[in-house]
């Protein structure tokens, strides 16, 4: 079967709405989700500390700190 342009497009229209971009993606990094929130990035870390927020499983000890906003935005 052959599509035309037409439904091609729409095609590419539909995958790029439900790729995740830079501002609505599932994993922030603190610093952007304290910002995001309104707190300092201090009190995000004790929120990491005490369990308030999700963060993804780090690889490496060193490894920068991504909040799952998605998680955050369920629990309220």
């Amino acid at each position: 079967m052959h599509l035309n342009a037409a439904t091609d497009k729409a095609k590419h229209k539909l995958r790029d709405n439900n790729r995740a971009n830079g501002l609505d993606g599932r994993w922030i990094s603190l610093k952007t989700f304290c910002d995001r929130v309104g707190i300092s990035v201090r009190t995000g870390r004790y929120w990491k500390d005490i369990g308030r927020i999700t963060i993804r499983p780090k690889t490496k000890p060193k490894d920068h700190i991504w909040v799952d906003w998605y998680a955050w935005h369920e629990g309220k």
